[in-house]
């Protein structure tokens, strides 16, 4: 019985150990780096409030998106990262989209006190971005897709936040 056990235990271990593996897969690039800029689709979607959400924000200033699930452990940490970004820089425009319905968030944004907008967005919309892991946040300057990095915590000497404290200076000039 113990080894039956042990054997579980290990398996268990083993399967955590991916899960954390591929949600916190960190890649870290700017699409500048790439000699592309893959501009921002239009869109429109409803917020659970009500109110509109659509692209003019992005393409009139600098901003970020986060791609996101609600059984993604490090798209909550995600979230929480982003709310407190959203709090300390009001030039930023913050949004998190997910393909699942913002209802399944309203526990996890009144329990965290997270108040960044939420767009239930559908699949296409992940496709045209060119997320392919979750979570995944883009940084948009003026409708471009200037840097991207999968995986959370975003490390605070990234590409990425590299790319944001640059936008974000240039701006407030």
């Amino acid at each position: 019985m113990k080894i039956i056990n042990k054997i579980i235990a290990f398996c268990v271990l083993l399967m955590w150990m991916v899960a954390i593996g591929i949600g916190c897969n960190c890649s870290d690039k700017t699409d500048s780096e790439q000699k592309k800029y893959i501009r921002l689709p239009e869109f429109e979607y409803t917020a659970p409030d009500g109110r509109t959400i659509d692209h003019n924000p992005f393409y009139n200033g600098v901003g970020i998106i986060s791609f996101v699930a609600s059984w993604c452990g490090p798209c909550i940490f995600e979230l929480k990262q982003l709310d407190s970004l959203s709090r300390s820089n009001d030039k930023i425009y913050i949004l998190a989209v997910s393909y699942e319905p913002p209802e399944f968030y309203k526990s996890i944004f009144d329990s965290l006190n997270i108040n960044i907008p939420l767009a239930g967005v559908d699949s296409t919309f992940f496709k045209m971005c060119e997320v392919k892991n979750l979570p995944t946040r883009i940084l948009v300057d003026n409708g471009k897709i200037i840097a991207r990095v999968a995986g959370a915590p975003t490390p605070p000497d990234s590409l990425f936040e590299s790319a944001l404290e640059k936008l974000v200076s240039e701006n407030s000039k």
